[in-house]
């Protein structure tokens, strides 16, 4: 998938990590990705992450458009997690770390997500509710002790990294994003692969203005669900 994309007419086979990261690679590979407290990452860097990231996946028998829930704050594995999934094939369901046992419960049941990436924080209310979310089968703790878990940057370092993307469809699902829940517990909204990517060319280029030197600030609210998802250029 070379050259510009024309929003009106993506080509049939189309993943977002593809879209937003692994094209990069070629001019931007050396350019920084993401700011954090602990430094710069880059693209390649960033992608390197989310390849071992795809294959610790796909070695824990995620299936293609099975969801992943990420209960994760803003930090960079979010980043290699998110990458990580699609580039897997699956389906990305994101949610905000602060939630309460019932919360934390719900949003297993209701993704049915056989795969779980937690922020230690909330690691000990995940294990709390274990025993009443049947789908869950892997737990993989970021930025801390795992216990009888997996350690998330420790399957990842001895992971080798995933070659090759899901050759996912342009119309297959890509992520679930959340409702705001003001009339019980929030539902998924679903989209698909196209869906970022149309977003991204028809309102995030021409609209706001979106060039390649800007930096994005991610603020993190805990009235919110979702962190936010990690943007990069479409071009």
């Amino acid at each position: 998938m070379n050259g510009p994309l024309d929003p009106h007419a993506l080509p049939e086979q189309l993943n977002l990590s593809e879209v937003f990261l692994y094209r990069q690679l070629s001019t931007r590979g050396s350019s920084t990705a993401l700011h954090t407290t602990g430094g710069p990452v880059s693209y390649a860097e960033l992608a390197n992450q989310a390849s071992r990231a795809a294959a610790v996946f796909r070695g824990l028998g995620l299936e293609m458009e099975q969801r992943v829930l990420l209960m994760l704050p803003d930090v960079p594995e979010f980043a290699s997690a998110w990458f990580g999934v699609s580039r897997a094939g699956g389906v990305v369901a994101a949610v905000n770390p602060e939630q309460n046992r019932e919360q934390i419960a719900y949003y297993l049941n209701y993704t049915r997500a056989k795969i779980l990436v937690v922020h230690r924080g909330a690691s000990e209310a995940v294990e709390s509710v274990r025993s009443a979310c049947p789908f869950l089968k892997h737990i993989l703790v970021v930025g801390g002790t795992a216990g009888r878990n997996l350690s998330y940057e420790r399957e990842l370092q001895a992971a080798r990294p995933e070659e090759h993307g899901a050759a996912t469809h342009r119309d297959d699902p890509a992520v679930w994003l959340f409702t705001s829940g003001s009339t019980g517990f929030p539902k998924a909204a679903v989209h698909r692969q196209r869906d970022f990517v149309f977003n991204a060319l028809c309102y995030g280029l021409p609209i706001v203005g979106y060039r390649q030197d800007d930096i994005g600030v991610s603020v993190q609210s805990s009235r919110l669900d979702t962190p936010s998802v990690p943007t990069c250029s479409s071009r």
